[in-house]
């Protein structure tokens, strides 16, 4: 009996983790400037009526509209409810999907309970890199498609380190090969008032296991 009311337990702590998830979500697409989207969001959890009103009760959500006409009052997460998710956050180009990127969101998303992932725009891999084979819209859409993202996003053209305060990770995980400097993120996230923990992901050696690869690949196959 004990063992049923342990698994319960369990059972109720991991929805209330989940639509605490759904509601860091709504947050961060009103933050990007996907209203509809958020407004979604939250209408997928306003079933749970209990319990959204026990996390409204232990602090975790707060209302902050009740609109006329609505079945439901509108809620969302507080920051006692983000210090209950463990927030990751990694970012890149993502251009052309490999078995690199994949283990690389993998990793990162064991570091925690709710990945975020910052898609670079267009203009910024043109300035850094080169024309980027997949679009922006298109990169997006494939990470949100991907099992361990939670979301994903395209990041600030001007400002790169506005995603800090979109998302309030705890951790910010870097590839093996990305050329951030950990001090630096951690001196920006300082900046405004964020405690973060910056790891590394080791390399995932595998054959074509990065574009560049991939690109040399098909190059040199279609000069044979």
């Amino acid at each position: 009996m004990e063992k049923v009311k342990e698994s319960m337990k369990m059972k109720i702590a991991e929805r209330e983790k989940e639509i605490l998830k759904k509601f860091l979500k709504a947050e961060i697409l009103k933050k990007t400037g996907n209203e509809k989207s958020a407004d979604s969001m939250i209408r997928e959890v306003a079933g749970y009526r209990e319990e959204i009103e026990k996390l409204a009760k232990e602090g975790y959500i707060e209302r902050v509209s009740k609109e006329e006409g609505k079945e439901f009052s509108e809620f969302r997460i507080t920051e006692k409810g983000r210090k209950k998710l463990r927030v990751v956050l990694c970012g890149g180009v993502f251009d052309i999907i490999h078995v690199g990127h994949i283990y690389m969101l993998k990793k990162a998303k064991e570091l925690g309970d709710f990945l975020a992932v910052v898609v670079a725009r267009d203009s910024t891999v043109k300035k850094r890199k080169r024309i980027p084979i997949v679009n922006e819209k298109q990169r997006v859409e494939i990470l949100n498609s991907i099992k361990p993202v939670d979301i994903a996003f395209l990041g600030d053209e001007k400002d790169y380190y506005k995603v800090l305060s979109t998302v309030k990770p705890g951790i910010v995980a870097l590839g093996y090969d990305q050329e951030h400097s950990a001090e630096e993120i951690k001196r920006e996230a300082e900046r405004r008032n964020l405690k973060i923990k910056v790891v590394r992901i080791e390399k995932y050696n595998a054959e074509l296991a990065s574009t560049r690869e991939i690109i040399n690949k098909i190059i040199r196959e279609y000069k044979a």
